[in-house]
Order: C-alpha cells, then sequence, then structure tokens
C-alpha cells in the first residue's frame, strides 16, 4: 500500500568550522530538506557494483562468494521469528564518509555501513541493532569512531563498529565532530560543545558567533578552528573559548564546506567554490553558481579537486583554473567525499559512486547498503513492487533479487499497485502502467482516461477502479480501457478506494465518501465520515477499516457507524498513535503506527497486529531497528512485508496461528539454474535444465537493476540447455542472472571480475 512522499534535501547548514591549513577534514553536511509530507527522516538507495581487481587474493574472492551466499540465503530463511532486511533496494542518501586504509565507513540515514575494499561492498554496522537512525557525522581518530546522530546525540565505537557506547548530547542532531587529543568538539543544532572527560560533561562554545548556529560543519587542524557562517568567518583557538570574526570578503554567502591542498584553502558555497592562498584572509571566486545550482562540498586529492552541488560533480586538475563536468549519473546533491588509496568515493542523496582515474569515470558503489525510504510498496504471491525514493524497484523473489523493470516514456515513479490474475497494474503520474509478463516489461494503458495524474488503485475479482485526483475510473477488461464513473466533491484529490458488497467508498486525506449505484453518484449524504488524515481504507469480514492520524475506525454496517477500536501501545487506546498503513490476512490486521504524541524514540514506532478484527492489538516489529517508522506494508503469499529503509520481510505463519511458515524454497520450480564458472572473467556459461517444455526468458541485469544482456526468450523443451553471456566490454560487479517462466522467477547472482 503505497503510503507517504519523498524527503528532498533543500536547505544546507550555514555555519561552517575548518581548520587553516592542511585541513584534515572530517566532512559533515546538514541536509535539513523540508519536502517530504510528515517524515522528517531522510532515508535513501539503489544498488551497486562489486569490483575485483584480477590480482585480487583468493581468499578474498571466496569471501565475496560467501557473502553472496549469506545475501542470498538469509533473506529466504524463517527459521528466526523475527524481521528480515531484504536484499534492497539497494543504495540511500549518504551524509558523511570517513576512511582509514582500504576500510570505509558511510553514515547514511539508516545507520552506519562498512566497506573493507575501498568501497566495493558493504555491511550494516552494529548500529543497526541499536535502532539509531540517521547518522549525520562521521570522525576517525586513531582507529577510534565517532558518529554523530539525528536528535539523539554522540556515540563512539573502538572496535570497528561491533559496539558502540553513548558519549551524551541527548536530543542534538549532532552534524559535525572534531578530535583533538582528550577535547571533543561537536557541532549540533543547538550550537557548539565540548567536552574533556569522555561526555561526561559537555560545555557550549559560543562566544562571539552570530545566534543563528544551525548546521555547523567542523573540520580540524592543530590549534585553530575556522567557523563560516551566513555572517562570515570566525576563527578560535581550541583552548580558547570564544570566536573573531575574520573580514573575508564575502559575508553574504551560506559557507557549507572547507577543504585544502598545496594550493591552499578551498570553500563550497551558495555562492560558488572559493580558493583563498593566505590562509582564509582573502578569497577569489573559481566556479560560479547558479539559481538551480548551488555548491555543498569540496574535496581535494592527489592534484585534483572535486566539487558537489545540488545537481552534479565537477572536477579540476589545475587548482581551479578549469573545470570539468562528471558525468551526470554521479550522485546528485553530493554531500561527502573521502578517498582510500587511489579510489575517491563520492556520496549523496542518490547513493555513492566510486572513481581509480581521478575522476574521469565513476562506478555505482552501493552494494549491500539497504537505506532508501519506500514511499509505496505492494505484494502479489512472491513478487514485491516497491516506490523508493521515486524510483520503481520489482522484486520477483519474496526480496531476494531486486531490479528496475523497463517502463515506457521514462517513467520512473509510481505511487499504487494492483493485481488481477496474472495482469499487473501500477499507478504513475502518467497514468496506468500494465504488465502482462509479471512485471518484466510495461505498457501504458490509459485508454478513456481522462486525467493521467493516477492517485489510487484497487482491483476486485473482475474489475479494476482507478482515481485520478477528484475522478472515479473503472476498467472491466483488466486496465487495458477505462470509462469514467464520477467525479467526487471536495478539494482534495482521492487517496484510497474500498468496496464492500454493493458499496464503493472513496476518501480524501479528511473525508470519507460512499457511493451505492457502483460509484456513479456520490450524494452528499453519503458523506460518512470526517478525520484527521486518512491514509487507508480497507474491507475485511464484512467490516470496513479506516487507518488515519488518530487511530483505527471500525465499522460492521456499510459505513453508516464508526467506533474507534482499542488501539494504541499495548492495546492502551492511546490518540497520539497515526496509523499510517492497514492491512489484512483473514481476520488478522496489521496496522504500521508512530506515537506522534511522544518524543520520537524507543517504542514510538511499530508494528502491530490483531487477531480478532481489532478486538486487541499486540506488537510485532521484533528485529526491526528500534527507530524505524514504518509506513507501507503489503502482504504476499507467504510473508509480511515493510517499508521503511529498505523492505523488511517476516513470514506470515510465525505471526498467525494455523498457517505454515513458507519460504520461497517452499515453491516448487520446474527448473535448475546454474553459473560456470563463477566468478568469471569476459565470458559466462549459463546451465538451465527444465523438467517440462515451456516459455522461458532469461535476461541480465546490472546492480541497478538496468537490463544488460537478453539470452534468450521463446520456448525451449525438457532437458538441459546452455546460454553463453559474453560480457567483454562490459564493466566489472555484481550481476543477476533472471530468468522467468509460467511457473515462476529465479535469480542467480554473478561476479564478473577485472
Amino acid at each position: 500500500m503505497p503510503r507517504g512522499a519523498p524527503l528532498l534535501g533543500g536547505c544546507r547548514g550555514e555555519l561552517q568550522l575548518a581548520l587553516t591549513r592542511d585541513l584534515e577534514v572530517a566532512r559533515t553536511r546538514c541536509l535539513a530538506g523540508t519536502g517530504g509530507l510528515m517524515h522528517p527522516l531522510p532515508l535513501r538507495v539503489t544498488f551497486s557494483h562489486l569490483l575485483m581487481s584480477s590480482k585480487s587474493s583468493f581468499s578474498s574472492v571466496v569471501a565475496i562468494a560467501a557473502t553472496l551466499s549469506i545475501l542470498v540465503v538469509g533473506v529466504t530463511s524463517s527459521a528466526s521469528a523475527q524481521w528480515v532486511r531484504t536484499r534492497g533496494p539497494y543504495g540511500g542518501s549518504v551524509s558523511s564518509l570517513v576512511s582509514d586504509g582500504a576500510t570505509v565507513y558511510a553514515g547514511t540515514g539508516a545507520g552506519v555501513f562498512k566497506s573493507t575494499d575501498s568501497g566495493v561492498s558493504w555491511s550494516a554496522t552494529a548500529w543497526l541493532g541499536l535502532g539509531l537512525g540517521n547518522t549525520w557525522s562521521l570522525a576517525l581518530d586513531n582507529r577510534t569512531l565517532y558518529a554523530g546522530t539525528q536528535d539523539s546525540g554522540l556515540y563512539r565505537s573502538t572496535n570497528a563498529g561491533v559496539t558502540w557506547n553513548y558519549l551524551g548530547l541527548s536530543g542534538e542532531t549532532v552534524f559535525s565532530i572534531v578530535i583533538s587529543t582528550n577535547t571533543v568538539t561537536a557541532a549540533t543544532n543547538r550550537g557548539i560543545s565540548r567536552t574533556t572527560n569522555g561526555g561526561d560533561l559537555w560545555l557550549p562554545c559560543n562566544r562571539g558567533l552570530p545566534e543563528n548556529r544551525r548546521g555547523l560543519t567542523l573540520v580540524s587542524r592543530d590549534t585553530t578552528l575556522i567557523v563560516g557562517t551566513d555572517s562570515g568567518l570566525f576563527r578560535m583557538s581550541l583552548n580558547d573559548t570564544s570566536w573573531t570574526w575574520i573580514n573575508c570578503g564575502y559575508s553574504t554567502l551560506n559557507i557549507h564546506q572547507f577543504a585544502a591542498d598545496s594550493s591552499g584553502v578551498w570553500s563550497a558555497t551558495s555562492g560558488g567554490v572559493y580558493h583563498s592562498t593566505d590562509e582564509g584572509k582573502s578569497w577569489d571566486i573559481l566556479l560560479s553558481a547558479s539559481p538551480s545550482r548551488q555548491f555543498s562540498s569540496i574535496f581535494a586529492d592527489h592534484n585534483v579537486v572535486y566539487a558537489g552541488s545540488t545537481v552534479n560533480i565537477f572536477r579540476s586538475t589545475d587548482h581551479g583554473g578549469t573545470w570539468t563536468l562528471v558525468d551526470s549519473t554521479v550522485a546528485q546533491y553530493a554531500n561527502a567525499f573521502v578517498s582510500c588509496g587511489n579510489t575517491v568515493i563520492c556520496g549523496g542523496l542518490s547513493g555513492m559512486f566510486r572513481t581509480s582515474d581521478s575522476g574521469l569515470s565513476w562506478l555505482d558503489a552501493n552494494t549491500g547498503i539497504v537505506a532508501q525510504s519506500i514511499y509505496a510498496l505492494g505484494a502479489e504471491g512472491s513478487t514485491i513492487f516497491a516506490n523508493a525514493e521515486n524510483r520503481f524497484w520489482i522484486s520477483p523473489d519474496a526480496g531476494s533479487t531486486w531490479y528496475r523493470p523497463n517502463t515506457p516514456n521514462g517513467i520512473k515513479t509510481v505511487s499504487s499497485f494492483a493485481s488481477i490474475g496474472a495482469i499487473f497494474l501500477a499507478g504513475s503520474d502518467n497514468g496506468i502502467l500494465r504488465s502482462t509478463d509479471r512485471g518484466f516489461t510495461w505498457n501504458t494503458s490509459n485508454v478513456g482516461l481522462t486525467d493521467i495524474g493516477v492517485t489510487a488503485l484497487l482491483s476486485t475479482d473482475s474489475i479494476v477502479f482507478a482515481a485520478c485526483g477528484t475522478t472515479l475510473f473503472r476498467s472491466a477488461d483488466s486496465g487495458v480501457t477505462w470509462n469514467q464513473k464520477s467525479t467526487v466533491s471536495g478539494s482534495y484529490p482521492i487517496n484510497e478506494i474500498a468496496t464492500l458488497g454493493r458499496y464503493v467508498l472513496v476518501s480524501s486525506v479528511t473525508h470519507l465518501f460512499r457511493s451505492s449505484d457502483d460509484g456513479q453518484s456520490w450524494p452528499d449524504t453519503e458523506r460518512i465520515m470526517y478525520s484527521s488524515g486518512i491514509n487507508r481504507i480497507i474491507s475485511t469480514g464484512g467490516r470496513l477499516f479506516v487507518a488515519a492520524a488518530v487511530g483505527i475506525y471500525v465499522s460492521a454496517d456499510s459505513g453508516t457507524t464508526w467506533t474507534r477500536t482499542d488501539w494504541g501501545k499495548d492495546g492502551g487506546g492511546s490518540p497520539g498513535w497515526e496509523v499510517f498503513d492497514l492491512e489484512s490476512k483473514g481476520t488478522n490486521l496489521f496496522a504500521a503506527a508512530i506515537d506522534i504524541m511522544q518524543d520520537f524514540g524507543y517504542d514510538s514506532a511499530g508494528i502491530f497486529q490483531s487477531s480478532d478484527l481489532g478486538g486487541s492489538w499486540h506488537r510485532v516489529d521484533d528485529g526491526l531497528p528500534k527507530f524505524a517508522v514504518v509506513r507501507q506494508l503489503a502482504v504476499g503469499k507467504y510473508d509480511l512485508f515493510a517499508g521503511s529503509s529498505g523492505v523488511w520481510r517476516r513470514p506470515l505463519g510465525e505471526m498467525i496461528s494455523g498457517l505454515s511458515v513458507k519460504g520461497l524454497s517452499a515453491v516448487p520450480l520446474g527448473f535448475t539454474l546454474r553459473a560456470s564458472p563463477n566468478p568469471f572473467f569476459n565470458r559466462v556459461s549459463i546451465e538451465y535444465d527444465a523438467n517440462l517444455r515451456e516459455g522461458v526468458e532469461l535476461k541480465v541485469f546490472n546492480s541497478l537493476g538496468v537490463e544488460k544482456a537478453r539470452l534468450f526468450s521463446g520456448t525451449l523443451e525438457a532437458g538441459p540447455h546452455s546460454f553463453t553471456w559474453d560480457a567483454s566490454g562490459v564493466a566489472p560487479g555484481l550481476y543477476e542472472c533472471i530468468v522467468h517462466t509460467r511457473d515462476g522467477v529465479r535469480s542467480l547472482p554473478i561476479l564478473l571480475m577485472q
């Protein structure tokens, strides 16, 4: 069930701390966007390549192969009674990066991730177990890792992220961190604070700074700090307690980040890229900004300077004299850079990219990072549909494999899903997408629509309803053609559709309407309910249920009268719980909610279950991060899926008495699939062995979900068959071989080495 809207970063921090010469940047950024509807957590993601040098050791190959095996098997196992994260969609917003040799740490909206191979592949640290989501800032000091969070203060790990200790600053968002001997300096939404005793006591350090202290970014060197604000630059000794203003010549700009190399100090600002050769006393502009392009990050490495902006990345090899635009597919809203050996990694809103040739070419570097916010979610059998940060993703195998389907006219964003028989439908702002091959290919199906901005979809046994703004459409031929039924009064678009008996019901954000003539008319007398924030309508067990900003309501008389269920934490009926989504499996209800009256923290969000049609409720969110906000739920054949930072999965049999626990291994497919060799160089043989004569489609997708090769499409006789993929000229990395038959889908990870 689709819910929510993208949160796009728009406002950057106005203050930035730096040190004079030879700056050792502890880069952190304020990405204080406010573009979302309600959700304050910027969580992000895509997929990524897995690269290896041909000189890599055999043990490294074995380790990566073992990792691939764990990823594939781990999501299909149902032995543990809790939620597990699926293998995607990969990617997510990156706010900060630090490195220690080939080991790199990334701060994301879903916590801290770690790479031990210069960003080729990633894994979540124990940060996930703490349940602390958005990580704004990172710093390393003698292999001690510091992490600043959103609203939860500062943490420290002395064992590479295996365990974490709390250092203080409760309730504060830590935008950046500087470590000097025994002193930790942190820039937060309340200003600058210091501790010299491991966090037992924090002292403010804001004397001389302007009142606006939001969005500080720190960098450190020796004993001098420089802070950039929207009122100019300020300087302070690490041993001092007050700041001194520096007349630098560009006091009206928002200064976002500093960097340094042998030529001087660089600054990324709202007005462009500036350079100083006299430790910040005077500045020259070398690359101007524009209304659509402000500069958010700056990094100098091996005589190459990288400037990240809200649109793309620029590079200079002559100390800023000339600038070249980097491939436009590389991260927008670039927030952070880091180097490890000859590799430079860039992180931003669209994930991470890495270059090993000084920025001439870039590769996706998100393998293993699952941090994208899920804005819409649907399921049919073992197939999952997801809108992950306005990108359309499909998993044909309950989350083991994810790919981005081919869609017409460049449509990337979908907001709702439905299925009728073997036909899949998706609603977008460009109309209805329709697939007859279980989601591999899609075509627009807008015949009869007078408005193509689809806001809701619902399928019944033989009828499909589609809402476009305030107008309801109906299809009796599985979405091929559409007939307009009527327009619902009101200024808000239809966001939900439900049916019960002879009634069709639709809702806007604030009202629920009922029609007794198949949606042809909506009398004012049938405006049956008013509630603040109607998020979901479902019908099950002969009853109607509404999930709203003030809880869950139930009607046993087709919507004529309503009562509020005994809803809330531990069944307490707390009025502060907003229910984002509500799904059913028989008489079992599942609700995703958050306590909006409570400070955001442990137990303030979760997934609840009722086994008696709303009579009583209990939590079923074991295994989810404590701070995870789930806004999307979807019921598959064997599993309940949840959308938060990535897609999570839990077998329904663990929660519903009498329902067997089944995973993908319980779904028999009449064929086997193997690859040899795997990993491989240039060419790989795909072995397909079928038990029956059947139609087969065999494709190869890259880690971004883009189709790279179609090996076969047609009918195969029973028995063994072999297909060869010649990957000459294709970038090394992790690919997925996916076979699609009438009986189902199977995927096989294959690793192309360099």
